[in-house]
C-alpha cells in the first residue's frame, strides 16, 4: 500500500498505554512487515524531529521538518550499506545516488538549492511510501495525517511515550533496518 492511499489517516485521540504502545511499535519494527527501509529511517526521523512538534490538544509536526531529517538518515543509510542500496528497489535510493554522483558524498557539502532541491525530491517519496504505511504500521495508535495539510497530528499519550523512549526506540529502529538490509542483501545474491 501506497502511504498517501490509507484508509485511515486519523489516529485515535484515546490515551494509550505504554504496554499498547510498546506492542505497536514492535507492530512496526517486525521485518516481516517492511517491504523497503523506509518504515525503519522514518520512524527515526520522526524520533529526531520530536522536539519541533507544536502543543495541544492534538500535537502537529510538519512533513517538512521529518523529511528534512529522514534525507539525511537516508543518505546516512545508502553510504552505510551500499551493499543493499545499489539495487534498491527503493526510489529515494536512486535519487540519493544520483545526487551523490552528481555533486558530493557529504551531505552536509550540499549547495542549499541542491538540498532543497534533493529534499523535495526525497520528501515526495517519503509522502507517497511512508506516511501512510507507517502510520498503519503503528496500528494507527500513534498519529495520523493530512497530506493536504502536510503535517503529522500524535496521539498525545503516544508523543510522550515517544518522547520518554526516544533513545531506545532508536535504537531498535537503528537494528532493525540493520537486520532488514542483512536479510535482503543475501535475498539478492
Amino acid at each position: 500500500m501506497f502511504g498517501f492511499t490509507s484508509r485511515k489517516p486519523v489516529c485515535s485521540r484515546a490515551p494509550h498505554t505504554d504496554e499498547e504502545l510498546w506492542s505497536a511499535f514492535r507492530h512496526l519494527l517486525e521485518k516481516k512487515l517492511a517491504r523497503t527501509s523506509y518504515e525503519f529511517i522514518s520512524l527515526r526521523a520522526m524520533l529526531a524531529s520530536l522536539e519541533q512538534a507544536s502543543q495541544g490538544m492534538q500535537p502537529e509536526l510538519s512533513f517538512a521538518s521529518v523529511c528534512r531529517t529522514f534525507t539525511e538518515l537516508y543518505w546516512a543509510a545508502v553510504l552505510r550499506y551500499p551493499e543493499y542500496y545499489i539495487d534498491a528497489p527503493e526510489a529515494a535510493a536512486r535519487c540519493v545516488r544520483s545526487y551523490m554522483t552528481s555533486y558530493e558524498m557529504d551531505i552536509a557539502k550540499l549547495s542549499l538549492a541542491v538540498r532543497t532541491k534533493l529534499d523535495s525530491e526525497i520528501g515526495r517519496e517519503w509522502q507517497k511510501n511512508a506516511v501512510g504505511v507507517i502510520c498503519e504500521g503503528l496500528l494507527y495508535m500513534v498519529y495520523g495525517f493530512s497530506c493536504q495539510e502536510q503535517v503529522l497530528r500524535f496521539n498525545t499519550s503516544a508523543l510522550a511515550f515517544m518522547t520518554r523512549n526516544r533513545m531506545q526506540l532508536e535504537e531498535l529502529a537503528e537494528r532493525a533496518l540493520a537486520d532488514f538490509v542483512h536479510d535482503r542483501k543475501h535475498i539478492q545474491l
